[in-house]
């Protein structure tokens, strides 16, 4: 497995896992009723692959860690439905998000949403002088001066702590300042420059970047990213793009069936029909599941029932 992996053309696996994402844009275009403030939403990260000491020396980031990092920018066509990604950039461990930021935030008619690893303001001036929107959460402690309070409308005052226009240090454009708190009073500080935006929306498109999270989950947990092929750069690179072509097959199929199946579901089956026609395959998406109980229900658990006080009454 890992000659063979490392013998695959990347540049032919590249061009494959384009054109399924060109399929799936084609079959499920970005359903921007279903988004906040009807705009395209754009997610960005990286996840990180460690490796042995001994086994990839040349992924090497200090003494004691290897490994590479996959980042990803993720289309959120459908927050509830479909999520997939449609570029990535391999590197080593080493290389921070920063450095790559420019090179996925390219669509103007997109927000690209980013955690506190995409701050730098520098890069924050190039995107707003070249229209490119996105919103970054910042450390707390980066300094700014305020030139103007947006009112916050009433109905998110406990919501929306503050929305103002700032200029950062060491910046010269003016952005938008968010600072939102979560149900569990957590404050989040977000830089925009989106001013044609409720702030309401901006802070539950912040919320949407979780779904990234959940992405690279998915494809460690039911793809085995976890564990590679090969500690070739050639093998590990095109491991990477193998799991891409696996999740965006899998997207396509969901789209092009119109199944119920969950994209697990569908993955399963893929795997048991690979070698049978196609034909073999879509009865079996089709098929109705033979059970038709719920299975052994859980009997309660006595830890999470309610502790019941007793009272002698003397």
């Amino acid at each position: 497995m890992s000659r063979k992996t490392a013998a695959l053309c990347t540049d032919t696996l590249q061009a494959l896992f384009v054109r399924l994402v060109l399929a799936i844009q084609q079959l499920h275009p970005d359903r921007l009723t279903q988004l906040p403030g009807g705009k395209k939403l754009r997610l960005l990260d990286a996840t990180e692959l460690t490796f042995p000491l001994q086994r990839a020396s040349w992924a090497t980031c200090s003494k004691s860690k290897h490994g590479v990092k996959m980042h990803t920018r993720v289309v959120v066509a459908d927050p509830e439905k479909l999520v997939y990604p449609d570029r990535i950039i391999a590197s080593t461990i080493d290389v921070n998000e920063t450095e790559l930021s420019l090179e996925l935030v390219t669509d103007p008619e997109a927000i690209h949403v980013m955690d506190r690893g995409f701050q730098k303001h520098e890069h924050f001036e190039h995107w707003d002088q070249h229209n490119m929107n996105f919103i970054t959460r910042i450390r707390e402690n980066t300094q700014f001066e305020v030139t103007r309070d947006f009112r916050v409308p009433k109905a998110d005052r406990g919501f929306i702590v503050s929305d103002r226009k700032v200029i950062l240090n060491k910046s010269s454009r003016r952005l938008r300042l968010l600072i939102f708190r979560d149900d569990d009073g957590k404050e989040y500080y977000l830089i925009t420059n989106c001013f044609d935006v409720a702030a309401a929306d901006i802070a539950q498109m912040y919320k949407y970047r979780w779904l990234i999270e959940l992405f690279f989950k998915w494809i460690k947990q039911h793809l085995r990213l976890v564990k590679v092929f090969s500690y070739s750069p050639q093998g590990i690179w095109n491991q990477l793009y193998l799991v891409l072509i696996s999740f965006a097959l899998c997207t396509f199929v969901l789209l092009q069936t119109a199944t119920s199946k969950s994209t697990w579901e569908i993955l399963k089956l893929i795997r048991i029909y690979a070698y049978q026609p196609w034909s073999a395959m879509q009865k079996a998406l089709a098929r109705k599941p033979s059970r038709t109980s719920k299975g052994r229900q859980r009997s309660p658990d006595p830890y999470d029932m309610p502790v019941q006080r007793k009272v002698i009454v003397r």
